[in-house]
């Protein structure tokens, strides 16, 4: 795993110089390849315990060979080690609106605001420039009063260029009472993010 790792490390560097789409597909590709290892060894772990249990508590035969079949001597863990980080990745891209109506029963000068929140962006491999712009349309378009950015905008992945785009981004949105910010724990893993808020 570690050479596998220094490898794309290494090959992600030379691709960057040469060709960044290149670069952008090998930093997937590491992405899904090094969740798939982790989710497989949690998984055979968690299946070997369960094949422990098994034995000492004794299932019935028919139920033993249905367990057997699902587990196809590993082949079961390798598809659902797979499947999770690509319907991750999927999942990450794929941007939904969820709305709700909160009534508080304070005396206010403004009888409704339209608030927007969004947070855990981690603009990056599967989140770059394209997914910014329709994230931003999709905030416009439901014309919001306020717009809260609760954290994490960054992710490991994240380079400066992106980084200040996706500020810009957000911060251009129009609003009648502004855009807000607070950071998340991705932002303190990048010790010079302060300097880029004031931009």
């Amino acid at each position: 795993l570690l050479l596998v790792i220094s490898f794309v490390s290494f090959t992600s560097n030379i691709l960057f110089y040469i060709n960044p789409k290149a670069e952008e597909a090998l930093t997937y590709f590491s992405a899904v390849y090094i969740c798939f290892v982790l989710y497989s060894f949690m998984l055979f772990i968690f299946a070997d315990i369960l094949s422990v249990v098994g034995g000492i508590i004794n299932f019935s035969a028919p139920l033993y060979t249905i367990c057997r079949r699902i587990y196809a001597n590993g082949l079961s863990v390798l598809i659902v080690s797979l499947a999770l980080p690509i319907f991750g990745v999927l999942g990450a891209s794929h941007l939904a609106v969820t709305e709700y109506d909160i009534a508080i029963d304070k005396p206010a000068s403004i009888h409704s605001l339209n608030a927007v929140m969004v947070s855990d962006i981690h603009v990056g491999p599967v989140i770059g420039e394209s997914e910014l712009a329709v994230l931003k349309q999709k905030i416009a378009a439901l014309s919001p009063d306020v717009v809260f950015v609760c954290g994490d905008i960054v992710d490991h992945g994240s380079s400066w260029k992106l980084l200040r785009l996706s500020l810009e981004m957000l911060g251009g949105i129009k609003t009648k009472y502004g855009t807000y910010f607070v950071t998340g724990n991705h932002e303190l893993y990048l010790d010079e993010f302060p300097k880029m808020l004031p931009m």
